[in-house]
């Protein structure tokens, strides 16, 4: 069940059966997988991990991830990091907001696991992380 390369994730999501349960298919799929429930140990685990792509849920306790988001662009060894929104939230003024901080993709869940491995394999690994 591999899809292309192998990618380092974070998922940061504060209900922890949903992202135990994205990060084993994830996993399936060949990627490397870290999970945070929180996001200042998401913000933590991205320094240390180097994340090719964080799928991060909005609601977080500790810092939301927004403002996760936000740090992750203005850090240097994160910018380049693709930055997907996963959210219950379904406005578009949510959507909005999201691009403003700097996601790159905006995603209501429940997400199509299939949708989430061809935003992932888009990511280029011929970037130095």
């Amino acid at each position: 069940m591999k899809s292309g390369l192998s990618s380092r994730i974070l998922i940061a999501d504060d209900y922890e059966d949903s992202a135990r349960c994205m990060a084993r298919l994830l996993e399936l799929y060949g990627h490397q997988v870290a999970v945070a429930l929180d996001g200042t140990t998401a913000y933590e685990f991205a320094l240390a991990f180097r994340p090719h792509v964080a799928l991060l849920d909005v609601e977080l306790p500790g810092i939301d991830g927004y403002d996760l988001a936000r740090s992750m662009r203005t850090h240097p060894r994160l910018r380049d990091t693709l930055l997907v929104c996963l959210t219950g939230r379904t406005l578009a003024a949510d959507a909005h907001h999201a691009r403003l901080v700097g996601f790159d993709h905006f995603f209501v869940k429940p997400v199509e696991i299939q949708t989430l491995i061809d935003v992932i394999d888009s990511v280029p690994h011929g970037v130095a992380y």
